[in-house]
């Protein structure tokens, strides 16, 4: 099968992640995928190992056209990048697909820009409102819907927002799960215990809860900032600290946050430890995973923390997450009830037997229906079932 993924960027986050393992899997099964992203990032050499990758605005390019102080250098950059885009534009012309694998709705301007379509669409989403309202690349969402034949949801959150928001019908819609690999389990224990503790000067009989992602309004940093008003500073007689493992998002909302952090009373038992290429260790360090986020649609990175054995709570009505979380798994908590939340986190802190009990059934379900293994070979005989129906209705 000739297939071309499109994703929007390569960072070390939950959509270009998921397309990686989508790329390794097809490539290890004797598939040749192709790889268009809209700007590249960390994850763009892991890409190439598998797959030919195309992207349409080079940061080398991209910046200078947008941000370098001399003029005449932003011109030749947006001269340059054009053509690129130019090239790129007769490239696809000439390569033929048999399906176009979309891995995010934010990739509109692709067909605008250097596709046509010439084979079955299908969209995997993992996006709802927030980002489709906010992120610059859903201005062109008109564009997806057009070419788009096909719907993958990430949950049953984002199917929900497809057919309410975006007026697709249930019929062209599945949802398959986001998964990650159990790989993480001995990439975890790389470093030993200890050393973390002693990175982030974290006493090594202190409780620690963790939380990840973007530093932004929409993952919550702020309200995991508010987490500490609402709890004891120490817990079963042991003190609580708090780690943010993601990168840093720089701009108003951070120095707010930064404001926030600092005239409050807790400000030293907190640690952000940026972005880390394998954060795994991390979560290991920690007692449970507490998902803050307003908005999200099945982020793997609880997928990751469960498969360690933490507890996930996370709000209801902000995302997916409480599919899997459910009643035995963590804590499904009300709608942005911080204060509720910190009540959960003292209870299962308090609890050795009943937070023991929520790790180890978090982890029993992400190996029985959330890793790669099991959820990759369903999409792809899924793909194989839209391409065969596409053929026969073109005869």
């Amino acid at each position: 099968m000739k297939i071309l993924f499109v994703g929007h960027n390569a960072t070390r986050s939950g959509a270009p992640i998921i397309l990686k393992d989508l790329t390794e899997w097809f490539f290890k099964n004797g598939h040749k995928p192709d790889v268009l992203l809209i700007r590249d990032g960390p994850l763009l050499n892991p890409y190439r190992l598998v797959a030919k990758i195309f992207v349409l605005k080079p940061d080398y390019l991209w910046r200078r056209s947008k941000t370098h102080p001399r003029l005449w250098i932003r011109t030749t950059a947006k001269a340059l990048l054009y053509l690129h885009q130019t090239f790129l534009r007769l490239r696809f012309m000439m390569r033929k697909y048999d399906v176009i694998y979309l891995n995010t709705m934010v990739c509109g301007e692709v067909f605008k820009k250097v596709l046509n379509k010439h084979c079955p669409v299908i969209c995997h989403v993992h996006e709802l409102a927030w980002v489709m309202s906010e992120h610059e690349g859903a201005r062109d969402k008109g564009l997806i819907k057009d070419n788009t034949d096909h719907y993958i949801a990430a949950s049953g959150a984002v199917k929900n927002y497809l057919i309410q928001d975006v007026k697709i019908p249930a019929s062209q819609i599945d949802v398959f799960y986001e998964f990650t690999r159990d790989e993480i389990i001995s990439m975890a224990f790389e470093k030993k215990h200890p050393s973390i503790r002693q990175e982030l000067n974290i006493p090594q009989e202190a409780w620690v809860i963790v939380s990840g992602g973007s530093i932004e309004w929409r993952k919550g940093a702020d309200l995991f900032i508010q987490l500490a008003n609402h709890l004891n500073r120490e817990i079963a007689g042991r003190l609580v600290y708090f780690l943010w493992v993601g990168p840093d998002v720089q701009g108003g909302y951070f120095m707010s946050l930064n404001e926030q952090l600092n005239a409050g009373a807790h400000a030293s038992r907190y640690r952000f430890a940026g972005e880390k290429e394998n954060p795994y260790p991390y979560f290991a360090e920690a007692d449970l995973f507490v998902l803050m986020s307003r908005e999200d649609p099945f982020p793997v990175v609880c997928l990751e923390a469960a498969l360690l054995k933490k507890p996930i709570l996370c709000f209801k009505d902000s995302g997916g997450m409480s599919e899997f979380v459910e009643d035995d798994s963590g804590a499904v908590v009300s709608h942005l009830d911080v204060k509720a939340m910190a009540g959960h986190v003292s209870d299962l802190l308090a609890d050795d037997v009943k937070r023991n009990a929520c790790g180890i059934r978090a982890a029993e379900k992400v190996r029985s229906g959330y890793l790669l293994d099991h959820q990759i070979p369903m999409i792809y005989e899924k793909i194989l079932k839209w391409t065969q129906e596409n053929m026969k209705g073109n005869v």
